[in-house]
């Protein structure tokens, strides 16, 4: 059972007053479309995957509600969560876990708000539902959640170090989705990076060294002793202290004096909204990632795809059956890395080689090569080494001269005119 400073066995009147104490009391008596119906479920999802497998989405429902989420959520960031669960063959029965049950409705939406409260779980983005609508999370409730994430420290391709409050803030920043950060984090990158850069959490006494830069934090004062933190749970574990103790009924306060403990009180320290944050003091132990190739070789095309990440953005170049000209634009994209315009100059760039290496077709009219004349004209254009580099460079002129039974004739005409010495 969660620690929410509830009674074993819940009244009716424990959730009276457990909706006063969370202010929703009136927006709940203002609904009269409420299931009273004792067939509702409280759920909530943790993501194992970390250690202190934080709870990072509560709903309610009934049936098979829990489990609809596994297939399709409509929560987009629960979506993700479940894709990189699915993706470390994590099980659903891993991950949630029916708190309450055979519940009404009303109650359910209660508890419900009591855990977003409690445990600021990452994916919700309501605090208070009834069957009329929904009570949305602010801005600044938002970001306590994210602030109260896992940070995690980002090294680009310079040896340069970035740290974010959280993977989600990271993502965001860098143009990577979070779930290719959750991936790499902390596992040592082998060979060229795809992302273009290395990633790790936050040690806890990394936190602890720069916890005042933070965004948010906690301040609790015991018996004159101060300590930060940015979570909660885990502080309070170690004081041996249940949050209900600290009185989380008035949370919204944002200062209280512990009414069951008063030699423990804690505020929330709010200093800025920067998801980013700087001068920190951080062990640099990261490994610097290498660049790319930035061309991967495509079997079944027989081609090399020219695809470079570049300033969080995914860029295709083009496509070219030559590792010479792949490895020629790559090269020229890195050697430029901070022009705005190196992209566009690439594409161009690549378009001119594989011109001057005969690769780009032209726009012939239907039957143009069943004219030896014009297959002898495009020989000379592509300049192809061998029978097989010809059917590389253009097929078309190719497959008609086979079609015609002078495929091998025309070649060796086109070689003894030419400085060319044929290939394999």
């Amino acid at each position: 059972m969660l620690e929410l400073g509830l009674p074993e066995y819940i009244l009716d009147t424990n959730f009276d007053e457990l909706e006063t104490s969370l202010n929703v009391k009136s927006i709940a008596d203002d609904c009269n479309d409420w299931d009273e119906n004792n067939n509702h479920c409280l759920y909530t999802y943790r993501d194992i995957t970390q250690l202190d497998e934080p709870i990072i989405y509560v709903g309610i429902g009934k049936n098979n509600r829990p489990k609809q989420h596994w297939t399709k959520s409509h929560n987009d960031l629960l979506n993700e969560y479940i894709e990189f669960w699915k993706l470390s063959n994590v099980e659903f029965e891993d991950v949630c876990t029916i708190e309450f049950t055979g519940i009404k409705q009303r109650q359910a939406a209660a508890l419900e708000t009591l855990i977003v409260d409690t445990f600021s779980p990452e994916c919700n983005l309501i605090r208070y539902w009834t069957p009329f609508g929904a009570s949305q999370l602010t801005e600044y409730e938002l970001l306590k959640i994210r602030a109260f994430s896992n940070p995690v420290l980002a090294k680009d391709f310079n040896g340069a170090l970035r740290l974010f409050i959280s993977a989600k803030s990271a993502a965001n920043a860098l143009g990577i989705l979070r779930n290719s950060i959750l991936e790499k984090v902390g596992k040592t990158e082998r060979g060229y990076s795809k992302l273009g850069y290395s990633f790790r959490y936050l040690t806890e006494s990394e936190i602890k060294a720069n916890i005042k830069l933070w965004l948010i934090y906690y301040r609790l004062v015991q018996n004159e002793n101060v300590i930060l933190s940015i979570n909660l749970k885990k502080t309070l574990k170690e004081l041996q202290k249940s949050k209900h103790e600290l009185d989380i009924y008035f949370k919204h306060s944002e200062h209280k004096e512990a009414s069951l403990t008063p030699k423990i009180s804690y505020e929330v320290i709010h200093n800025h909204d920067n998801e980013e944050l700087f001068h920190f003091n951080i062990t640099d132990d990261l490994e610097t990632p290498e660049f790319g190739k930035g061309y991967t070789y495509i079997k079944r095309k027989n081609r090399y795809l020219i695809q470079i990440k570049l300033n969080g953005s995914n860029n295709i170049i083009g496509i070219t059956p030559s590792q010479e000209i792949a490895k020629q634009v790559a090269d020229f994209v890195y050697d430029n890395k901070d022009d705005q315009n190196v992209i566009d100059n690439a594409k161009k760039l690549c378009e001119k080689l594989k011109d001057k290496n005969g690769e780009r077709r032209r726009r012939v009219p239907n039957g143009f090569y069943s004219d030896p004349e014009n297959i002898r004209k495009e020989l000379i254009r592509i300049k192809p080494k061998s029978l097989w580099d010809w059917q590389k460079k253009n097929d078309n002129s190719y497959v008609w001269a086979w079609k015609l039974g002078i495929q091998r004739e025309l070649f060796d005409e086109y070689l003894s005119n030419s400085d060319i010495t044929q290939g394999n």
